[in-house]
């Protein structure tokens, strides 16, 4: 059970990273994937140091998190579509409802795809770690969340 836990924790960390490491940026003056790609550089760099990762985990870590951010950037550029989409909906006489919540729907769609991908990357990456070092990233991620 508490392998489970571990695990899950581990992988919610992963699209919680994301998440905040793309909202982030958005209230400063617009979308900065430079600094995104910054910080959780930063943030898996550390985690990573704190359990003395060998070059191959380092590797499989670098590889999941460069192909979450890549898709995760893509739904991002796609934002100022469904933007416009809600604004012209506004200024309507007549905004389409089923149209509006169908958007809404397929953002939803397009985030859980991605979670789903998380957890997936969690998996892979989980397989790379002995037990001591999922104990400690465990405990790492368990900190940077408030300790809860």
């Amino acid at each position: 059970m508490r392998r489970k836990l571990t695990f899950a924790l581990i992988a919610v960390g992963l699209v919680a990273v994301a998440g905040v490491a793309f909202a982030g940026p958005w209230s400063h003056g617009g979308f900065n994937h430079e600094r995104v790609k910054k910080f959780v550089d930063w943030r898996i760099s550390s985690a990573l140091d704190e359990v003395d990762a060998t070059p191959q985990q380092r590797k499989v870590v670098g590889a999941e998190k460069d192909a979450l951010i890549a898709e995760a950037e893509a739904m991002m550029k796609r934002r100022g579509e469904v933007k416009d989409a809600f604004i012209g909906a506004w200024t309507s006489e007549k905004p389409n409802r089923d149209a509006l919540h169908k958007m809404v729907d397929d953002r939803i769609d397009e985030w859980r795809a991605l979670a789903h991908k998380a957890v997936d990357s969690g998996l892979k990456v989980h397989s790379t770690f002995d037990p001591s070092q999922r104990a400690a990233l465990a405990e790492e991620f368990g900190q940077s969340c408030g300790g809860h």
